[in-house]
C-alpha cells in the first residue's frame, strides 16, 4: 500500500508540531533570561515583557523589577518570543548576545539577524494561555466640590490582546455629574484591531465598533462601525505616533427620539510618549475627526488624553481629559462636551 503525502499535509503538520513545541516552551517555561546591564551587573530571571522603553523582569531574589532598556547592554533568552524592531518588522523567535556590546542576535525561522537593542521595541513571550496574554488596566476618581454642590464620579477599563499580526484592544469610561439640579451621564466603550501588512510592517488595517452615550450632547445612544488604514510614523522606545484615514458608518439615536444613520469620514491621530525620570510618566492622546459624508455639512470630533504618573509599581495616578464635538445636535443638547478628571489607575 503506497502512502503519499501532499504539500498541504507537510505544512498542516509542519504547523502543529511547532504549536506542539510553542506550547511545550511555554509551559515549561522558567527563570533562564540573563541580561547584563551596561555597569557589568548579570541577572538571571525571567523576561516578562519589554515594551514602552522598559522591560520587565522577574527574579526569584527581587521579585519583578522593571528595567530601562537603555541601561541593558545583553540579552540571552531561549524562550519563544515575539519581537518588534523599530522599523515595523516583527519576528517568532529567541535572543541570544551578539559579540558587540549592545547588540542581539534575534534568531528566527528565516535568519538569524544582528540588531542593536535600542533598535528592539517589543519583546513579548509566547504564553500558553489566553489569560496571561491580556494586559488590564482598572481606573477610578471621585471629586466631590461643596461650593457647587456636585460629585463627579469616573470609572474605565482597558483590556488589550496582542497576537502575531495584530493589536486587539477595548477601551471603556463611564463619568456621572451629580448636582442639585440634575444629573448628567457620559458613557463610551471601543473595540479595535490594528492589523499589520507583513511586507509593510509599518502599515495597519484599522477595524473597530464603538458605542456611545452622552446626556449633555443630548445621545441617547450612537453606534458606529469603522474600517481604515493607517501608518506607525514613530515607533521607538520613547514615543509612538499613528495616524488613520477612513470610513465609519453611524446609527444613532437622539433624547427627543429621533434615529439617524449615517455615512462619515474618519481621520485618526495617536500619540504615546513615556518618561521614565522620577516620577516616571505615561502620555496618552488621540485626536478622531468625523467630517459628515451623507449628512453633507455636519462635522464631529473626539479628543482623549490621559497623563499617568507611577506610585507605586502597578499603580499609576493619572489626570484624563476628553472633548466632544458635534456641529448638529438635537435642540436639547450642546455642541461640545468636555471633562477633566484625576484618579488611580491599577494594572493587573
Amino acid at each position: 500500500m503506497n502512502f503519499i503525502i501532499t504539500r498541504g499535509q507537510v505544512c498542516r503538520l509542519s504547523l502543529a508540531l511547532l504549536l506542539v513545541f510553542c506550547s511545550t516552551l511555554a509551559q515549561a517555561r522558567g527563570k533562564t533570561d540573563t541580561v547584563v546591564l551596561n555597569n557589568g551587573n548579570a541577572l538571571t530571571g525571567e523576561i516578562k515583557r519589554l515594551e514602552n522603553g522598559m522591560v520587565q523582569y522577574s527574579t526569584d531574589a527581587m521579585g519583578t523589577v522593571s528595567i530601562e532598556w537603555d541601561k541593558v547592554s545583553s540579552v540571552d533568552a531561549n524562550y519563544f518570543f515575539r519581537i518588534r524592531t523599530v522599523d515595523g518588522r516583527r519576528f517568532f523567535g529567541a535572543i541570544s548576545p551578539a559579540e558587540e556590546p549592545g547588540r542581539v542576535l534575534v534568531i528566527h525561522s528565516q535568519a538569524t539577524e544582528n540588531y542593536a537593542l535600542e533598535d528592539i521595541v517589543a519583546i513579548v513571550p509566547i504564553e500558553s494561555t489566553l489569560g496571561n496574554r491580556l494586559d488590564t488596566v482598572l481606573s477610578f476618581g471621585y471629586s466631590d466640590f461643596k461650593a457647587s454642590d456636585s460629585t463627579t464620579t469616573t470609572a474605565g477599563f482597558g483590556v488589550s490582546y496582542d497576537d502575531a499580526f495584530s493589536h486587539n484592544s477595548l477601551i471603556g469610561r463611564w463619568i456621572v455629574n451629580d448636582n442639585d439640579d440634575e444629573t448628567n451621564k457620559s458613557h463610551r466603550v471601543d473595540a479595535v484591531r490594528h492589523r499589520w501588512r507583513e511586507e509593510q510592517p509599518r502599515n495597519f488595517f484599522r477595524s473597530g465598533a464603538n458605542w456611545e452615550s452622552n446626556d449633555e450632547l443630548a445621545i441617547e445612544y450612537r453606534v458606529g462601525l469603522n474600517f481604515g488604514y493607517g501608518r506607525y510614523f514613530i515607533d521607538s522606545n520613547q514615543s509612538k505616533f499613528a495616524a488613520t484615514v477612513g470610513l465609519q458608518g453611524l446609527t444613532e439615536e437622539d433624547k427627543d427620539g429621533s434615529t439617524t444613520e449615517s455615512l462619515e469620514g474618519m481621520f485618526v491621530f495617536e500619540f504615546n510618549s513615556w518618561n521614565f525620570n522620577t516620577p516616571e510618566m505615561d502620555l496618552t492622546s488621540s485626536l478622531r475627526l468625523f467630517p459628515g459624508i451623507t449628512e453633507s455639512g455636519r462635522y464631529r470630533a473626539d479628543a482623549d488624553l490621559k497623563l499617568a504618573w507611577e506610585i507605586i509599581e502597578d499603580l499609576d495616578f493619572n489626570i484624563t481629559a476628553f472633548g466632544n464635538f458635534d456641529s448638529e445636535t438635537s435642540d436639547r443638547g450642546d455642541d461640545y462636551d468636555y471633562g477633566i478628571t484625576t484618579g488611580i489607575e491599577w494594572e493587573l
